[in-house]
């Protein structure tokens, strides 16, 4: 059997590193060091440079709006469906824990991967029971697949409901790209909030 040689275990563990780098760049850290260096706010989300789709969407009234539009203002952002019964509940809850502290300095939106059950009027109930103020979006086919695609959001059909990531995405006029929070952590959020808030 032919060993293999060190240069060849170098070069695979070099290509992997160059994979995996590959992988998580988008979602590195504001708050590094060189940025700390290059003047730019240590947020606590995991700030990216996606770029906002402008794909047409429509909200719960019927009106057709577009993320860049609404990103004017600070928006937090989630994707969800009104049948979900354990992560979006949960997630709009916490949307209301936020608006509680922010007040209406910012948005609150939900973006459905299931418009075909989530009819605009669905989205309308749902997003009235934590409030009325939120915001429900929809949009069919290649629409919903580019804003997913964008903004890394996973979602396949379960065996019993529709499996999905549930991160919250921030965006603020004052922030080069988009932050994105894994797991809801109001400390942190209202952090970032405040400081992009209170920045020049």
């Amino acid at each position: 059997m032919m060993a293999i040689r060190p240069i060849k275990v170098l070069a695979l563990v070099v290509a992997g590193l160059c994979l995996l780098t590959a992988f998580i760049y988008p979602y590195l850290s504001a708050n590094s060091y060189l940025n700390g260096l290059l003047g730019k706010p240590e947020l606590k989300g995991i700030q990216t440079s996606f770029e906002l789709s402008n794909a047409p969407l429509s909200d719960q009234y019927g009106h057709q709006v577009h993320l860049t539009n609404l990103a004017k203002k600070p928006l937090f952002l989630t994707f969800g469906f009104t049948s979900c019964s354990y992560t979006c509940p949960i997630t709009m809850a916490f949307f209301k824990q936020i608006k509680l502290n922010v007040g209406p300095e910012a948005q609150f939106a939900l973006i459905t991967i299931d418009p075909q059950q989530d009819t605009a009027e669905r989205l309308g109930q749902f997003l009235a029971n934590f409030d009325a103020a939120f915001i429900g979006l929809r949009t069919e086919g290649h629409g919903l697949k580019e804003i997913a695609s964008l903004l890394k959001v996973n979602y396949f059909q379960g065996k019993e409901e529709i499996i999905h990531t549930d991160y919250i995405y921030f965006i603020h006029p004052k922030l080069d790209g988009i932050l994105v929070y894994t797991k809801p952590d109001l400390k942190m959020i209202l952090e970032d909030f405040h400081m992009l808030e209170q920045g020049d």
